[in-house]
Parts: structure tokens; sequence; C-alpha cells
């Protein structure tokens, strides 16, 4: 919906406003329709606000403001129960000025305080301030579905200012503040590990998802405000649960959908979008589907997608992605992203969110996080797999044989293979993808960093930090399957947002829409047990989203194996003309040198090993993913702190000081 940023010194030292409407500069992208700027408690705080542009505008420009002014609200996305709200509150005698959605926290923050969030079914990222307390509240949706990042900046004139944004690269824009990619970075996110707080930047963090961060006088106290349940007690049967699903899904669905918001549908060969689809052509006939195509590739969805589109009586867009084209577009991607990836696809998924924004469209929606919540990713099966062959279960050793074929692309991503777990301590009292994954990146980091980044580290390790993310006690207390959906949801926050999401999406100046984790969706996701998700004996994942909307898709339709290395190779990149540039310039042995990141002598050997072996050889296994990586690393630090920050001055803002401040 917008972008949010803002600098506040608690000591009541007065800020610079400029400073704010430096940070929205740096992502104006977030707002074309105009941006807005408010000084408060005395020109101690400082407010700044884009917009994307939905209802109400300029009326709805934020700072929202209660009847004396006395709280203040910054609220980036979107609540879907707003109408409801809002009736309620009219009802005990609230008085609404706009007609934004985000208008109701204020008002239920006045009757209900912090524990207004749990009331809200949205995605979220807002701040309040509180000018009768004298505090900032930072908060997040339960999966952090829209980011909000924050810092302690020291200020030119000295003093330290709290300040916070929408995107990591608008405190980066500071004046005075240091861009430099911290290397704690890669004892979580950097190594593939989820860490939802850890930003590749040294002094900037994100507020956790599902948490609220309080700061004042006294300091900065951050608490969860809502954590992933698993009451049980849900439907019992594979037609029960179904038929809740569809009612629940189809109400999600037509909350994003519904109205006159120009939307677009994101569609591929998967049965997530497929459903999404169906169910917003129930709502309104005048969307439009668009797919990343791949010209000439086998893993191209664009047909299989187009019979879908057909099927549905949708308009279809496929957005042909050349190797030409990712080269040309890479650095923007890493730029929009703001961390390291090891595959073209978030490239090609910026490609599609500009098309999109060309057709007119401000928002998009699709079927993303079905995986998380139902267990559709590989790991979900394999961790099944590994429990039931401890448990000499017939079938079991058949069925990893058949994972392990199957799955063989995934490898070394969604799963660190299928031997060993045998061998490796039950960190949370079974077998764990996420402990061997933290196992084996403990080994690579040694490789992998150079020695001046390695001593910064200290001795800690990716383990460590795994376990300060999650509450291993608590992850140890759930079923097997539900402590793999609370490590999905911090993947889903640590690396889909950035760089399937928010990141690509708000680049675009589009909003994306996530009907999965609407909060009904979710709640009965979590009521349900293993089996109505993971099928016993055949391991067939997100099972009883196949059974509830089999109806609804085409005839004969099957989802093809999808994996994360259904994009070009940095091989097909490295032959365009713009890729050999990319890779002389950011992998260079001065350049890897000047950055102090990487260890150079990885860098040389896995160079070596790319360019004289196969991509995908045995004896290198995704040598070309980590060649990828590799100059992704080197493409953040050049992007954010080798080259000033991208800025674009804004020619003109509102004025939302209020004359009682």
């Amino acid at each position: 919906m917008c972008g949010i940023a803002g600098l506040w010194r608690s000591d009541g030292g007065r800020v610079d406003p400029s400073d704010v409407l430096t940070m929205l500069s740096a992502m104006p992208h977030r707002g074309p329709e105009g941006a807005a700027l408010a000084r408060l408690d005395g020109g101690a705080l400082a407010l700044g606000f884009l917009a994307l542009g939905f209802t109400d505008t300029p009326g709805s420009f934020q700072p929202l403001y209660d009847e004396d002014h006395g709280l203040a609200l910054l609220c980036n996305g979107e609540i879907y129960d707003h109408e409801e709200l809002r009736a309620e509150l009219t009802a005990r005698g609230h008085h609404f000025r706009t007609r934004s959605d985000a208008e109701v926290v204020l008002h239920l923050y006045q009757e209900e305080g912090e524990r207004c969030l749990e009331r809200l079914n949205g995605e979220f990222a807002l701040v309040l301030w509180d000018a009768r307390a004298r505090r900032l509240l930072c908060a997040r949706d339960r999966f952090g579905i829209k980011p909000l990042h924050v810092a302690r900046h020291r200020l030119r004139g000295g003093g330290v200012a709290f300040a916070f944004a929408s995107e990591a690269k608008a405190l980066l824009a500071l004046p005075g503040f240091e861009r430099r990619i911290d290397p704690a970075f890669f004892l979580g996110p950097g190594m593939g590990l989820p860490d939802t707080a850890r930003s590749p930047f040294a002094g900037i963090r994100s507020v956790r998802a599902g948490h609220l961060l309080t700061v004042d006088a006294s300091g900065e106290r951050e608490r969860c405000w809502w954590t992933p349940r698993f009451p049980g007690g849900g439907p019992s049967t594979l037609d029960e649960a179904g038929e809740a699903l569809r009612t629940a899904l189809r109400r999600a669905v037509r909350r994003r959908v519904g109205g006159d918001v120009p939307i677009a549908l994101a569609l591929s060969s998967g049965i997530d979008s497929a459903i999404v689809a169906a169910l917003a052509t129930e709502v309104r006939s005048d969307l439009r589907a668009f797919t990343v195509a791949w010209p000439d590739r086998p893993y191209d969805e664009a047909a299989a997608a187009a019979v879908t589109a057909r099927h549905l009586g949708l308009a279809h867009e496929p957005v042909p992605c050349t190797v030409e084209r990712l080269a040309e577009g890479y650095l923007d991607g890493v730029h929009a992203t703001g961390v390291p990836t090891n595959n073209l696809s978030t490239t090609a998924r910026l490609a599609m969110a500009r098309a999109v924004r060309a057709s007119g469209a401000k928002a998009l929606t699709g079927g993303e996080a079905a995986d998380e919540i139902f267990g559709g990713y590989p790991y979900f099966g394999l961790e099944a797999i590994w429990r039931d062959l401890a448990r000499s279960e017939p079938g079991a050793r058949t069925a990893l044989r058949t994972f392990e074929a199957e799955e063989r692309p995934s490898r070394g991503v969604f799963w660190s293979g299928g031997r060993g777990w045998e061998r490796t301590p039950p960190w949370l009292g079974h077998p764990s993808t996420v402990h061997l994954r933290a196992l084996r990146a403990e080994t690579e980091l040694s490789r992998l960093l150079s020695r001046s980044a390695r001593a910064e580290l200290a001795g800690r390790t990716p383990l460590e930090a795994l376990g300060a993310e999650l509450d291993v006690a608590r992850l140890r207390t759930l079923a097997p399957f539900d402590a793999a959906r609370v490590v999905s949801r911090s993947v889903f926050g640590t690396f889909v947002v950035p760089a399937l999401g928010d990141g690509v999406e708000m680049a675009a100046s589009l909003e994306g829409r996530v009907p999965f984790l609407d909060r009904d969706v979710v709640d009965l996701a979590y009521a349900l047990p293993q089996e109505l998700c993971v099928a016993p004996v055949t391991y067939l994942r997100k099972r009883v989203l196949r059974h509830a909307f089999a109806d609804r898709l085409p005839e004969g339709f099957r989802a093809p194996p999808k994996h994360t290395w259904m994009a070009p190779t940095f091989r097909e990149l490295g032959a365009t003309a713009t890729g050999r540039a990319l890779f002389a310039d950011l992998l260079s042995d001065r350049a890897v040198r000047d950055a102090g990141l990487l260890s150079r002598r990885t860098v040389r050997a896995a160079l070596a090993a790319w360019r004289w072996w196969p991509a995908r050889g045995a004896r290198f296994p995704h040598v070309d993913g980590v060649v990828g990586y590799l100059l992704s690393v080197q493409a953040l630090h050049h992007v954010h702190v080798r080259t000033p920050p991208r800025t674009r001055t804004l020619t003109a803002w509102v004025d939302r000081t209020p004359a009682v401040a």
C-alpha cells in the first residue's frame, strides 16, 4: 500500500525532517501517488509516508490521527476486516475521518491498547505514536508479509535517533549512516537458514513477524504478540477439512480481490495459484493473469498456465524472460530485494511485477504461502519419511529412494541430502532438515568467508544463531509436522518476502496480497493434523488442498514437479555480454578483496569448477548455484555499499503536521 519512514529522539532533541525526506527518496517506488511528512513531539519526531493510492487519496494520506491528535499512525498494508471493525467501533461512539482501512487501528488501540493487534486480519507493518505515553509502537503482521526495518542512527549534529523504514535501503541513505555488510548475516540467512530479524547490513534489523517493538525513553522492548498455535480439534476427515477450507479460502480471496481495486493474478502451472485464480473469477470478471515465461525451456510454465486461464475464462499474459533480459535486470533485482540469492527467479519475478504494473494494476495476488501452512515443501515429505524409517514403517525406504530421485534438483536448497539423519543428534527430538542445514553451514562457513569476516563472528555458529531464532524448547513440545510449519513460517519471512514478495513487488509499485495467509485460513490449516496435509504411505504433500479444489481445476490437471532451479543457469547468464561484464567486475580478485567478505581462494576454486565441470555434475553438485550465490553477495555489496544510494528527489509532499503539534 505504501512506504513509511521516520526518526525519533527520545531525549527530546530535534530531528531534521529533511533526513526523513531523504529516506523516502530512496524508495520512491513505494509511493507514486505522493508523499507526506509530519513533525511531532516538539520536533523530536518526524514521520514520512509514501502513497501507493487505493482509497480516499489524498484524504487518507498518513499519518492518520485520532480525534485530539494524541495518536498518530503510519501503516503499510491492508486490514481486511476493517469494515466489520469500523461498524463495531462506530457503535461504540468512535468517529472516523477517512475511508482508510488503517484508521480502525487508532480506534482499536484506544479501546484495547496493544492487544488491538490480535484483532487485525491483515498484512501490515505499522508504527503508532502515543503522545501521552511518549512512545513508539512498531509491529508486523503474523507472517511478516510487510517489512519494517529499524536502526539506531547517530545524527550529524549530535544525538542518536531511533530510525525505521519499510526498506533497509532507506536507512542506508541516511546522511552519515555506515553502509557495510555484516558478517553475522552469514550465521543465518546468508547460509540459507531462517532468521526474520537479521539484516545483511550492519546496524539494521527487522521487527520480527508477529512481534511488537516498543520504544520509549527507557529503551527498546520487543515481545511476541502472536505465536503459531496448533490446537487440534479441527476437521478430522478429508471431506470435512476440504469443505471448511473451501469456505475459508473463498472468503480470503474475496477480501483481497473484491471492490474496484485494479488487481492482477500471478499464475504458474502449480495448484496453489490455480486455486486462487479459480476463486478470484467467482468474484469478478475483469482480472488478468500473468506468468513468467521461459521461452523454449523444458521448465516453461506458460503453456500450462494458459490452459488454466482458458478454463477459467481469464485473460492471460506471459512475460518472456530471456537470459539477456535477466542479465540486464540482474543488478536491479539485487537492489530491489536487498538479499543475496543463488537463483535467477527473483530477477524474473521483478520483470513480471513491472509488466503487471504497466498493465494498470496496482495489486497482485497468487498462491504464495500454501506450501508453508499445508506442508508443500520437499522437506515436509522428507522428514515424514525419516520418521517412518526410524519406526521401520513398510514402504518408507522405497519412498526415500523415490523422493531422492524426484527432488534431486532441490537438494542443498530445500533439503540437505537423504542420508546422515541417522547419525545426527535429534536437536528437536526428531530428524530435522533445518538442523542438518545448520550443521552443514558451520562447515561451509569456514570456507566461504574471508579471514577478517570470520574474525568478526567471534566463534559464533549457525546452530547457535538458529537456536536464538527458533524457540527450540517449545518446538520440542510440538508434533514434528507442526514444528516444521513453525520453521517454514520463519523461512517465509526470511527469504520469500524480500526475494519473491514485497521486495520485488513494491520495486514495481505493486502491492502483493496473500490469501493463503488470511487469519482464518491459517487458523484452519494449523488445526489440521499431518495426515490431512501429507498423505500416509504416498507422502503426497498439500493433500487437503488438492482434495478440496479438484473440481475447480481443468480436467486432468496435474501440477508438474517444481523446483527452485526452474530458471536459466548462471553459466547461461555469463555467456551474455552483460553477464560476462558482471562476472568480470564483481568476482575479480580485486573486487572480492575490496569487499572483504568472501574468501578469494573459495571464489577462485568455485569459478574454476564452474568453468571446467558440468553445472550439475556429480562431483560438483549445484556448483552453478554456488557461483551464482557468490556473484549475488558481491552484487549486494556493489549496489548497496560501494555505490552511492539511489535516490529520487521528492518535488512535492503534503505537510501532515497537526496544528496542535
